[in-house]
């Protein structure tokens, strides 16, 4: 059945086009070729099943919904509605203050600039839309009808809707396209008739206008445009790759076979009296799998018999994968737009808030309790005065005089609402946009550092969540992968063990010499062996020329050694490819870099993987060909950790070949093999002790009865539409059992560049790494030496529990060791004492217990004291549990970083999640805020960018509400000298303008440019990011401290203006007073800007010539909007300021004199608190 159709305000203002915006799973579909739709398709309207178009719509926003939308998501931080509210109070005249117009402005600005930012940032999303909709496609039209397209009229809105909705091809062919000479832009397409299909049975059109049900061809290099089940292909069997690239960033080609009920279609006349019913489950996520039937109606053309067939993600070419080595392949669109895969998958990242910005939340509430307070004692203080008889309230009082005397309860009702005006500075409406702006400087310098970029594959560090830099200034735990994370995910075939014999010889980078003489002596035992013409020396890295002598002596160990390599040459789902002029130089792609290499390998010992088709695999065996007949592939997935191939080979022997892990392996071999299955653990473990990945091989030889009859139960499962990966695995299980043990393999997945120092200066900075890994225990632990993780002074904790109460004792007698939990084990000497660094190795099993929420506090408890910890053969799930167990545990900042799929989750439960783009694919970076080519480049990003991004917010932030502060307890000291009538002592454009042009810049700047140190010193002494992690520089204290600051020094301007100008002489050169109200608040607006600038100056930890002219731009704006204004509005404000104020002394000494007592406190505070009482960063920057 289709989706609900959802009405169509409800699509105009959806994120995506075609999302239905609620949870609700959809429904199994039925798609018809070339068949009537049955009356049970039809709704209760008569209207046939509608599903989603095939165009989509990433962008959030449309040309009809971006204003009303832009300006509700904006509207929902708390401050611009309170400026909102503060505008609507500004046109009631009882209580307005000052021009409307103003505060419009201020509010207006702010609103405009976050809307042109998100519209930027939406138009560039609306472009790669526009992109992908009108791709080109080539589709089955002319005469042929899809049946499941539903009629034009039924897309088309109406009415003037119609001007600025596109209906996704709904004037289109029957076929679903559109006539090839009115498809403008469309690339022309070269039909072949080697193919078989006549150019003009095709229709060009675009990729928007495909529907659930048509008929599209694919060339060579195609993208597909929809979710296709593939009908057939160049190839004889029907057999196709992809590059799915697009979809999860993996390079390697996969294989996919169209249904044999379809494989004889091969020219649109075929195509156009095919019968069939698609039957697909539900849209879903899952890349890597599908359910599904075909069911072939009869036709007098092809016999009349009706078949139905089962089918799988192997017959699905999912939309953005690209066809590779294939001429052509045709598939009809069974998932369309939004009910593909991939944009069922393309949810955004969370929505993640920087540990900062949750803590100003809590200042900006107490600066709104603070202006609740002012107004409060405004108001109630105004309406005594405003009662009494002698009161003076009328010489300031304006907007409140009126005809009758008013009551003093309501006039202090009406001071209240005033005086929210007039004190509005006190909450900053300009802090979030400059806190955007500055955190897009940062984000620019991330990724222009030039240490971060990585020559190799052409990647800088490519910040996605940009408002989150200051987070990586305070991050202490971080989770890390380990395969290529901390390692390279380059796999090099290191040693095997055969029959309980162990060749191959491990040498290290640095012995190149070594290096060379044993390829010399492979090459020339080789040559006297029998030449290899497959072999490719110069990348081999199994050396141990034994394996050759073994191969010329008769005997069991050449029958195993055979057996060896013939698993490693057969077992296998790799793709292989030569050219024409070097025929002899196979490569091989596979789906993980283990597969390759050990079919490379053996390759090289003689035993060479040639080529496959659908029956067949074809081999070279130490100078003979070989061809094995392909009579099934169990493949590999994480659940059975292990994959077989049954086949013929040609004797008409039948064999099942199987390689997996060794704890699974070993389960399924015969029980007379104990001796040779203990050498084999045994030298798997040494390998492991090397930090090698292990595998195990075996095979079982099967009777042709045996055979038919799990063959048979084997299709039946495959064929079920029921729970089939569970019948299938069953049946799998069933076979795989009674294997012959052969041995072992050990390969090499080398460490990164630069791993173990940076894990060392993290380390240093308190930093505290956990390494979440599916490898085995012994393997991750020897990586943990190599890498600097663990060191030998470490004790460590291993929990290996295969139970809930195994688990809790190991847990406890972890705790033990530290002899702190437990008295009577306090004094132990086979402890070591509560200094001596440990670490804790627990397992996934374990860890599935360890989890549960009667353990989970234990685990935490032990975790925390350790100081590396390890968690080996854990699933995607556990790892994302593990990280929220710690984040929500202890409330700290995490950071988890990973390369793989199969970090994704854990990427996203952690505050800042980083992605590797490295070999397993883009997955992780496409989830990730940001994005690194190496493990290494984490510690300058940290270390560096990170302490710098996190003293920059922080010092904008403390300096952005200090100003704030000074200006609006001026006017708040001013009304003790008014008898509280609410006046102003600033002019209400200064109000306005205040933290929009006067005062902007110097905040800017200290988020933009500050630095205490240069770069090359946080890598140098990393102990100081520290702070960072203790909340040094930026917690309620020192937010306080800069309110009392603020307080301190508005009182020192609006006293010492008051007592200079109100009760002392001074006068103008004429003699009169020069006491004006006006003119003694524009001397006390010069003393507050430019105390407040300085202050901020003063604050900057590395003077250069940005902030000096920060604050001289801030100073010339005040004067230009003086004399300006002045211009506009003839007022007292300006009109002859600069012969009244300019020319007196009292002026240019409140100027210094403000400065100097406002100044100066601050002042011998850090002077002070850097000589007597240094932090490491003063003594730091005392010695660079």
């Amino acid at each position: 059945m289709a989706r609900k159709r959802r009405s169509l305000l409800a699509r105009l203002f959806s994120s995506r086009r075609g999302a239905d915006g609620d949870e609700t799973p959809g429904q199994e579909r039925s798609v018809y070729v070339n068949t009537p739709l049955p009356a049970s398709a039809f709704d209760s309207r008569g209207r046939p099943p509608q599903y989603a178009p095939n165009q989509i719509r990433t962008a959030k926003y449309t040309v009809l919904s971006f204003v009303p939308k832009n300006l509700l998501e904006q509207f929902r931080r708390a401050a611009n509605i309170y400026f909102l509210f503060l505008l609507i109070l500004q046109f009631i005249p009882a209580v307005a203050t000052g021009l409307p117009g103003l505060s419009a402005l201020a509010l207006f600005t702010i609103i405009v600039l976050t809307m042109a930012k998100d519209g930027y940032e939406d138009s560039k999303r609306s472009s790669s839309d526009r992109e992908a909709n009108r791709a080109p496609a080539v589709v089955l039209g002319r005469e042929w009808v899809n049946v499941n397209k539903p009629p034009a009229h039924a897309l088309r809105p109406r009415g003037p809707m119609r001007l600025v909705w596109s209906d996704s091809g709904a004037e289109g062919s029957v076929g679903g396209g559109v006539a090839t000479g009115t498809a403008q832009n469309t690339q022309t397409y070269r039909l072949d008739g080697d193919i078989g299909i006549e150019s003009d049975e095709w229709t060009a059109t675009e990729w928007r206008h495909i529907h659930v049900g048509d008929i599209v061809l694919l060339r060579d290099g195609d993208a597909v445009p929809a979710d296709l089940l593939l009908l057939n292909s160049s190839d004889e069997d029907g057999e196709c790759f992809v590059e799915t690239k697009n979809l999860d960033g993996e390079t390697n080609l996969k294989s996919k076979h169209a249904p044999a009920a379809t494989t004889h279609l091969a020219s649109p006349q075929q195509l156009a009296h095919f019968r069939c019913i698609i039957e697909a489950e539900p849209p879903n996520t899952n890349l890597y799998s599908f359910k599904g039937a075909i069911q072939v109606l009869g036709s007098d053309m092809y016999g009349g018999e009706t078949s139905r067939d089962p089918l799988g993600v192997e017959n699905l070419l999912l939309r953005s994968s690209v066809l590779r080595n294939t001429k052509w392949a045709v598939g009809i669109a069974v998932f369309t737009g939004d009910d593909t895969k991939i944009m069922m998958n393309s949810g955004e990242t969370p929505s993640k808030r920087s540990r900062i910005e949750r803590m100003m939340n809590y200042q900006v509430i107490s600066q709104f309790v603070l202006l609740f307070v002012l107004c409060f004692l405004s108001a109630v203080l105004g309406g005594i005065y405003y009662s009494r008889p002698d009161s003076f309230q009328a010489l300031f009082i304006v907007e409140f005089e009126s005809s009758s005397r008013q009551s003093a309860p309501f006039y202090g009702f009406l001071a209240f609402w005033t005086s929210l005006i007039l004190y509005q500075t006190l909450v900053p409406i300009s802090l979030y946009v400059t806190i955007e702006i500055v955190k897009l400087f940062q984000a620019y310098f991330i990724n222009q550092d030039i240490d971060m970029y990585y020559k190799r594959v052409d990647r800088r560090c490519e910040p996605k969540t940009w408002s989150i830099s200051d987070d990586l200034g305070q991050v202490e735990y971080i989770f890390s992968d380990k395969t290529g994370t901390l390692t390279q995910n380059v796999m090099e075939f290191r040693q095997c063990t055969i029959r309980g014999k162990v060749y191959g010889e491990i040498v290290s980078d640095d012995e190149p010499k070594r290096t060379d003489e044993l390829r010399r002596a492979m090459n020339t035992r080789i040559e006297q062996f029998g030449h290899n013409p497959y072999r490719q020396s110069d990348t081999t890295t199994f050396f141990d020329t034994t394996v050759y002598d073994d191969l010329s002596s008769e005997g069991t160990q050449q029958r195993a050694i055979k057996e060896f390599f013939t698993v490693l040459a057969v077992c296998h789902t790799v793709i292989s490819s030569s050219t024409r002029e070097q025929p002899h130089k196979i490569e091989y792609k596979a789906q993980s870099p283990d597969e390759a290499a050990l079919v490379a390998t053996a390759r090289d010992v003689g035993f060479v993987f040639l080529r496959r088709d659908k029956e067949r695999v074809y081999c070279n065996f130490l100078g003979r060909d070989r061809t094995f007949e392909l009579l099934a592939t169990l493949e590999f997935t994480s659940a059975r950790k292990r994959m077989s191939v049954i086949v013929r080979s040609e004797d008409g022997q039948i064999m099942l070949l199987c390689k997996g892990a060794d704890s699974v392996i070993m389960e399924r071999i015969r029980g007379d093999q104990e001796r040779l299955r203990q050498a084999t653990l045994d030298d798997l473990e040494l390998f492991a002790n090397h930090g090698l990945r292990t595998l195990c091989l075996g095979y079982r030889l099967l009777n042709e009865s045996e055979f038919l009859a799990w063959k048979r139960d084997y299709d039946q499962a495959v064929s079920s539409l029921g729970d089939r990966e569970t019948e299938v695995e069953q049946v799998c299980d069933r076979i795989e059992q009674g294997l012959q043990l052969v041995g072992g393999t050990a390969i090499e997945d080398k460490l990164q560049d630069g791993v173990p120092a940076t894990i060392a200066q993290l380390a240093l900075a308190g930093i505290k790494l956990w390494v979440l890994t599916g490898d085995k225990t012994e393997t991750a632990i020897n990586i943990g030496y190599s890498c600097n993780l663990l060191n030998n002074d470490m004790h460590l904790v291993v929990v290996k529990g295969d139970s809930h109460e195994s688990t809790r004792e190991q847990l406890e007698r972890g705790l033990m060791v530290f002899g702190d939990t437990h008295a009577d084990l306090s004094a132990s000497k086979a402890a070591p004492t509560p200094h001596a660094p440990l670490a804790l190795v627990i397992d996934g099993n374990s860890l599935k217990f360890a989890l549960e929420d009667d353990l989970a506090p234990l685990l935490l408890e032990l975790a925390v004291r350790c100081q590396s910890v390890l968690c080996c053969r854990v699933s995607p799930l556990q790892k994302a549990l593990v990280v929220r167990l710690v984040k929500e545990g202890l409330g700290t900042l995490c950071l988890a970083i990973g390369d793989g799929a199969n970090d994704v989750s854990m990427i996203q439960e952690a505050d800042v999640g980083i992605g590797i783009s490295g070999e397993e694919g883009l997955q992780a970076v496409m989830a990730s805020d940001y994005a690194i080519a190496q493990f290494r480049f984490l510690q300058k990003l940290l270390l560096v960018h990170g302490r710098w991004s996190y003293l920059r917010i922080t010092s904008m932030i403390l300096n952005f509400f200090y100003k704030n502060v000074v200006f609006t307890i001026s006017l708040f000291w001013f009304q003790i000298y008014c008898q509280w009538s609410v006046a102003n002592v600033f002019d209400y454009t200064l109000i306005t303008l205040y933290n929009m042009l006067f005062t902007s810049l110097p905040p800017g700047a200290l988020g933009v440019l500050d630095q205490d140190l240069p770069g090359f010193v946080g890598a140098v002494v990393p102990q100081l990011y520290k702070r960072g992690i203790y909340k040094l520089e930026y917690s309620m204290a020192r937010f306080w401290t800069y309110i009392a600051d603020g307080v301190y020094q508005s009182a020192v301007i609006i006293f010492l203006l008051v007592y200079t100008y109100y009760f002392s002489f001074s006068g103008e050169r004429n003699g009169l007073d020069s006491a004006s109200g006006d003119d003694v608040g524009t001397v006390g607006a010069f003393c507050v800007i430019l105390a407040t600038n300085l202050y901020m100056a003063m604050n900057n930890r590395t003077w250069t010539w940005v902030m000096p002219l920060a604050v001289l731009i801030g100073l010339g704006l005040l004067l230009g909007v003086f004399f300006v204004y002045g211009v506009i509005y003839d007022t007292e404000f300006s009109s002859g300021a600069g012969v009244r104020i300019f020319a007196q002394p009292n002026f240019w000494f409140m100027l210094a004199l403000t400065v100097v007592l406002c100044l100066m406190p601050h002042f011998v505070v850090k002077f002070v608190r850097s000589a007597w009482f240094p932090t490491d960063t003063d003594v730091v920057r005392e010695i660079v």
